[in-house]
């Protein structure tokens, strides 16, 4: 069946936001991550976790394995559907809901398959030399072969959802079945940088969540952060024939906004959800995009004049160099305040020698340049809808046209351009000072945000997602740079196989609690994954711009989780601590405790503290085995220091499957008691993970006093993937065993979210078009 309903085209280029700009990279964005600093290290890379052994499954335009991040020289030739390529060094399964080849193989322009492949898993086999730079051949060259991705010796199996080469992309028919077949194929991370599916797809992940406890879902949260309004949970009506424009526009106006905006499927409760920040500082830099100060005369309230600096970006698409001028006059283009029309041939009015202001939109920044230059204007300065917005680039083809050199300010800098406040400009002049509106430790404006109905925190972390330049499809070695949500999925989809590596070698303490056992060699469960990402999250000291306007505010003060940053950025080095902790002793953790809770029943982690001094971090994590949107199973994580009890959960963390405390550290006897309220909705046990850590010595307790026995836990390599689920039919039934009443219960529920997802496709595909 390929009814409209069932193969909605995606929303990426509205939702996912993929803005070609030049700016960060892989080099600096990896490290980040890995250290927590701008400019550190690529720290587990060091340490020997690279991914190997594991397999990242990605849901997007396909790859383009002929590029360097991808290609093996030993296997050039095309790849087949459904076929697992056990022998390849980077693609492990393609796959799709369509019937072809090409379309396995990202060729579109904008490479987003391919970038976020290579955000997660991208590795080039050997060093391929310099390539020209993307946004102008006057920048520096790139060298392709250093912008390893996340988990480099990783494997990416593909599921495409193009249909053909550059025509609509669309969901899959079916989303349990799309990360089964790649789980077949030896997944167990799934990145889904996409939005759309509605409640039904954020059923299914939840299903599938439960059903394979060891995959971890990583999705996007989506980039509707600055839209006015229109969450994917709170949504306004739908048109229909006799809605009247104004009707519509109150009906909107109802809706709470910019608040709301994560999508489905990442609305998921099983699903580690990833906003983004603003680029790095480091990265800009050394990407050669230095940023400029212009010194503008404005009037001021009181009649006066007096000179104000703005700061300005660089538009890379001319090949002039920058002109300092001095005093000119400003003044908007003549043929529109856009700059977009033909000014007039002949007006007495303009000067020899200006510099233009245009406001951004209607046409491209190379056009704008253009008619400005055929206005007299020795440059032109543009004013530009957000604070976060990197060096103009022109579309692909006008990289080299020679028009005027350009700047790019922010708008709340360019609204007293455009409305005659300011007269004259002198500059652009370098400076080696910090950018004032660029910072990693704020929020990128579009990024989505908000809790959801049933009061849960989304996003749960947040990753670099601005200017990170990624592997270019149609090409060998070229790159090109990515800004959304999607690239902070990806990457943390990478650091979810480095922490899969790390359990699976024992690089991170592990231990089953009292009774329960783990199958011998049993791979790492996604429980686990998720505690040890949110772990060691920091939260983000910055700002956010609601509106997308300018006006920024900070960032809420309150300890994480927030619905902006949810527990912030991961920082993975925390992971592997130093030999020696702050009190002399090895330190505390992190120490991973798994084990399964009936209804009512309780496990007890106890360990004792030699000093003070730092903080005590316990995160708890379970995947909730119900469908719906709110977690059924009652779990609490409850903290007992020398000198009080903190009972959990959090107020911020009581509707989440996701828990933490942050407590500072006493001297003495700890207990962190995980415990299941009786009278849940779920009637079965419930696996969980907790992950406890302290700067100081510690040393656990094993079994005495109330405590739980602690059992060693060791996982194998992971087995070599089959293929029993892609032979059957696309649509292949879910939930629990068919031969059981539960099974039968699944089944129901199953085929009634279907059914509810068809009604939220065609109501996605009205509002749409509004």
């Amino acid at each position: 069946m390929s009814s409209p309903q069932r193969l909605l085209p995606l929303l990426w280029p509205l939702l996912l936001l993929l803005l070609p700009r030049g700016g960060a990279s892989l080099r600096f964005a990896v490290p980040y991550v890995q250290s927590g600093e701008d400019g550190g290290a690529a720290v587990l890379h060091k340490r020997g976790l690279r991914g190997a052994g594991e397999t990242i499954g990605v849901i997007d335009t396909g790859v383009d394995y002929h590029h360097t991040a991808f290609h093996d020289p030993a296997h050039p030739a095309p790849i087949p559907a459904d076929a697992l390529q056990p022998a390849h060094r980077k693609v492990a399964f393609l796959t799709s809901d369509f019937n072809g080849a090409f379309f396995l193989n990202d060729t579109r322009e904008n490479g987003h398959g391919t970038g976020m492949c290579g955000a997660a898993a991208g590795g080039a086999l050997r060093d391929t030399g310099p390539t020209p730079n993307p946004v102008s051949p006057r920048l520096p060259p790139l060298n392709a072969s250093a912008y390893v991705g996340m988990a480099p010796h990783a494997k990416v199996a593909v599921f495409s959802v193009s249909r053909t080469a550059d025509g609509p992309l669309e969901l899959p028919r079916d989303l349990y079945d799309a990360l089964q077949r790649l789980y077949a194929a030896g997944a167990r991370v799934f990145v889904m940088a996409f939005c759309g599916g509605g409640p039904a797809f954020s059923a299914a992940a939840n299903r599938f969540a439960w059903n394979y406890r060891d995959a971890v879902l990583v999705g996007a949260a989506g980039n509707k952060g600055v839209d006015r309004c229109g969450g994917s949970e709170e949504a306004p009506p739908p048109p229909n024939k006799k809605t009247k424009k104004k009707k519509l526009e109150k009906n909107r106006a109802s809706v709470p906004c910019s608040d709301g905006t994560v999508c489905h499927p990442q609305l998921a409760k099983n699903a580690l959800t990833v906003g983004a920040t603003q680029p790095l500082g480091r990265a800009r830099a050394a990407a050669g995009y230095p940023h400029y100060v212009l010194a503008v005369r404005c009037k001021e309230g009181g009649g006066g004049f007096v000179w104000r600096n703005v700061t300005a970006y660089r538009a890379e698409f001319s090949p002039y160099p920058m002109p300092v001028v001095d005093a000119l006059p400003l003044r908007q283009h003549q043929g529109g305040e856009r700059g977009c029309e033909v000014a007039r041939a002949e007006d007495p009015h303009a000067p020899p020698r200006h510099v233009a202001v245009a406001l951004r939109g209607e046409c491209t920044f190379a056009e704008k340049a253009a008619r400005n230059a055929a206005s007299a204007a020795m440059m032109v300065v543009v004013n530009n809808a957000a604070v976060w917005d990197g060096p103009m680039q022109a579309p692909e083809g006008e990289e080299r046209t020679p028009y005027l050199p350009s700047v790019m300010i922010a708008q709340g800098d360019g609204a007293a351009l455009m409305d005659g406040r300011c007269d004259s400009v002198s500059g652009p002049f370098t400076t080696d000072a910090a950018d004032p509106t660029w910072d990693a430790e704020n929020l990128l404006a579009v990024s989505a945000r908000g809790a959801v109905r049933s009061q849960r925190i989304k996003p749960d972390l947040v990753a670099p997602g601005a200017l990170v330049m990624l592997p270019r499809p149609n090409t060998t070695n070229g790159l090109i740079s990515h800004t959304g949500s999607s690239v902070a999925a990806a990457l943390i989809g990478g650091a979810a196989a480095l922490v899969r590596e790390a359990l699976r070698t024992q690089r991170v303490r592990q231990y089953t609690l009292g009774a329960h056992r783990a199958a011998p060699g049993a791979s790492p469960a996604a429980a686990a994954v998720r505690a040890l990402l949110v772990h060691p999250a920091r939260k983000l000291t910055g700002t956010v711009d609601r509106t997308g306007g300018g006006a920024t505010e900070p960032l809420p003060a309150a300890p994480p989780p927030d619905m902006f940053q949810g527990y912030g950025r991961t920082v993975l080095a925390a992971l592997l601590p130093p030999a020696e902790g702050a009190g002399g002793a090895p330190p505390l953790g992190p120490v991973v405790f798994e084990g399964t809770l009936e209804s009512g029943a309780a496990a007890a982690v106890c360990f004792r503290l030699a000093s003070a001094g730092g903080l005590v971090t316990a995160t708890l994590s379970w995947i909730d085995p119900s469908a719906s949107m709110g977690v059924k199973a009652a779990i609490d994580v409850t903290v007992h220091t020398p000198s009080q009890t903190h009972h959990g959960p959090p107020p911020s963390q009581a509707e989440s499957n996701l828990q933490r405390w942050v407590l500072a550290e006493e001297p003495g006897e700890w207990a962190a008691v995980v415990a299941r309220r009786p009278g849940d909705a779920i009637t079965h046990p419930i696996p969980y993970a907790l992950v406890v850590s302290a700067p100081a010595g510690g040393l656990l307790l094993n079994g005495t006093k109330g405590c739980a026995a602690l059992h060693p836990l060791t996982h194998a390599a992971p087995a070599p993937p089959s293929l029993p689920t892609v032979a059957a039919p696309r649509r292949v039934a879910v939930g629990g065993p068919p031969d059981t009443l539960r099974g039968a219960l699944a089944a129901f529920a199953s085929a009634a979210f279907a059914a509810v997802g068809v009604l939220s496709r065609r109501r996605r595909v009205r509002m749409k078009n509004l």
